[in-house]
């Protein structure tokens, strides 16, 4: 699990994982001190869109519709099983976020897909020689939910540098 350390003597806590929920409460806290968290979340503002200009097909796992993967739904038998997904030239896939190993969550075609091994897509010239097109890089939130000695939750802060930072 990775180490998150405060960044700020003030860390607000939001009800949430979004910067449009409400403060809950603000921790007074030493810059630097560790920040205990139960759960991460990780939220897609916006995708970048990448396109093939060649045939190809990648291995991946079928994660479902709808807009937000919970833990359980991402590591249940059925979705540990990989399968060849072929595309065609011009199709577009929204471009989510990484994942671990080397991995990527796209949609297409109404579907949340965990890419097994992601393209390389960045910079530009990188992504036309893995056979696309990619105009940006997907915009994401990194939250996680603090609680305190004894474990209760408390709420959540954004991990953005700023508030709190990784530091392991």
């Amino acid at each position: 699990m990775p180490r998150i350390a405060a960044k700020s003597a003030y860390i607000q806590l939001h009800r949430r994982p979004s910067l449009k929920s409400k403060v809950v409460r603000t921790l007074t806290v030493g810059i630097g001190a560790p920040i205990e968290f139960d759960e991460s979340r990780y939220r897609t503002l916006s995708p970048a869109v990448f396109t093939a200009v060649r045939e190809g097909s990648f291995l991946v796992r079928d994660l479902g519709q709808g807009d937000y993967l919970a833990w359980n739904q991402y590591y249940t038998d059925d979705a540990l099983s990989y399968k060849k997904l072929a595309y065609k030239v011009g199709d577009s896939f929204l471009y989510l976020q990484y994942t671990a190993g080397l991995s990527c969550l796209v949609s297409w075609q109404d579907n949340t897909w965990e890419i097994q091994l992601c393209p390389q897509l960045y910079p530009a010239s990188v992504a036309r020689a893995n056979g696309f097109t990619i105009a940006s890089e997907p915009q994401i939130e990194w939250w996680i939910r603090v609680i305190d000695a004894k474990r209760n939750p408390l709420g959540w802060v954004f991990v953005d540098g700023k508030n709190a930072e990784r530091v392991r």
